[in-house]
């Protein structure tokens, strides 16, 4: 499994010096993990709840400020199951009364929201809407919760983080992708 993260990050550095400063500018850098993070979920998933709770079936809390002990860019990353994606438009205004701004479809059927709304301050919780029980509600909940029930590899995939902050200065989602990708495998999804 390491090799193939290697030849990944091998083929980063390959990048263009210009290229590598866009990754570093779109990342913060990992904080250690704050214990404040499943209460800052629970929390933000009561607003949530107070302003779309009759278009949500759940909400989950997933990313690395989901597994305890884990490095993380301080974020909350924040997964909302709908029963329908066409239910995206009616959360639009209700979430920007929250101060998130909607980002549009970020990738195949997933639809993206950012707290707070200036982009000249960092994000402190990204939102996720997927179709409850689809694939994209399934693949960030099974490796949320692979990563909680198997330590030395949630240690594996923070020391992988690290490593990508010391050689680059950062990482996008991407540059985790072969990692993500490995744990799903073991579901035999890809």
């Amino acid at each position: 499994m390491c090799r193939s993260w290697f030849s990944h990050v091998e083929r980063f550095s390959r990048y263009s010096i210009q290229d590598r400063a866009k990754v570093v500018a779109m990342t913060r850098f990992l904080v250690d993990y704050d214990p404040t993070w499943p209460i800052q979920f629970e929390e933000e998933r009561r607003l949530l709840l107070s302003a779309i709770q009759e278009h949500v079936k759940e909400i989950q809390h997933i990313g690395s400020t989901a597994i305890p002990g884990l490095c993380a860019k301080p974020k909350i990353d924040i997964l909302i199951g709908l029963s329908n994606l066409s239910l995206v438009t009616a959360c639009i205004e209700p979430l920007e009364q929250l101060q998130y701004t909607y980002g549009g479809e970020n990738g195949s059927e997933r639809h993206y929201f950012r707290k707070p709304l200036s982009r000249e301050i960092s994000a402190t919780h990204h939102l996720h809407l997927v179709e409850f029980g689809s694939e994209q509600w399934r693949h960030p909940l099974f490796f949320r919760d692979y990563l909680r029930t198997h330590p030395a590899t949630a240690l594996e995939y923070g020391l992988f983080k690290k490593q990508l902050v010391a050689w680059f200065g950062g990482y996008s989602s991407g540059d985790k992708s072969v990692f993500i990708r490995s744990i799903l495998q073991k579901r035999g999804k890809t």
